[in-house]
């Protein structure tokens, strides 16, 4: 009940630009149903809406435009059909410590069967 609170609080000055953390968190399944419907509503009223969220599942159905982030930095950004396609040969970036630890990354990816290639890089493994 207090997101739903939340979210009719943050609803009610009829704002043109709507920012969401995690909306969904808390929500029992018949209220994000009526959340997501709610969303499609507003968008339909051409709001601007900007959801955070890690549920990728129900997007496409109220988001245009999808950013996945990695502390702080934009990784990807496109349509949501755009973000679905898979890519290949794409850099990610390695958090961790230098030295002879850095190797553990390769040593994790070159035990999967789909790695046929691998290189490190700096900071980027590439697969």
């Amino acid at each position: 009940m207090r997101q739903r609170i939340g979210i009719a609080r943050t609803l009610l000055p009829n704002p043109n630009l709507i920012l969401l953390d995690e909306p969904a968190a808390g929500l029992d399944p018949a209220g994000r149903v009526q959340f997501r419907q709610l969303l499609c509503t507003l968008r339909e009223q051409g709001k601007a809406l900007i959801v955070s969220s890690h549920n990728l599942q129900d997007m496409p159905e109220y988001c245009t435009h999808i950013a996945i982030m990695s502390r702080g930095s934009i990784l990807r950004f496109g349509t949501v059909s755009d973000i679905a396609k898979p890519r290949r040969h794409q850099p990610l970036p390695v958090h961790g410590p230098s030295g002879p630890s850095r190797q553990r990354p390769a040593t994790v990816l070159t035990n999967l069967p789909t790695v046929t290639n691998l290189k490190i890089d700096n900071t980027l493994v590439e697969v």
